[in-house]
């Protein structure tokens, strides 16, 4: 992100060739892009997300699904501490 000193108070911030003034002040944040553009990078990072995804399936398919698995087994290892957590409470009166 660049800032550059456009006016008395202001700044032109520019991110991906998008541009907006905004006031630079203690505390303030200043956003370059805008409601939109939020949501267009949100977007666009989701695809990018999923293109790896199927990018990493598509040229090691064991070691995805080693992944998975171990993914699955400590979901079922974390499941098992809280389960023992909850079961070594005293909730009696």
């Amino acid at each position: 992100m660049a800032i550059k000193r456009w006016r008395s108070g202001h700044s032109k911030i520019a991110l991906c060739g998008r541009t907006r003034l905004g006031t630079i002040k203690t505390g303030h944040r200043v956003t370059a892009l805008g409601r939109q553009g939020r949501a267009f990078m949100k977007k666009n990072m989701k695809y990018v997300a999923i293109a790896f995804v199927i990018f990493y399936l598509l040229s090691s398919p064991n070691e995805a699904a080693g992944f998975v698995n171990n993914v699955f087994t400590q979901l079922g290892r974390a499941g098992g501490s809280v389960s023992a957590f909850v079961d070594g409470l005293d909730l009696s009166p």
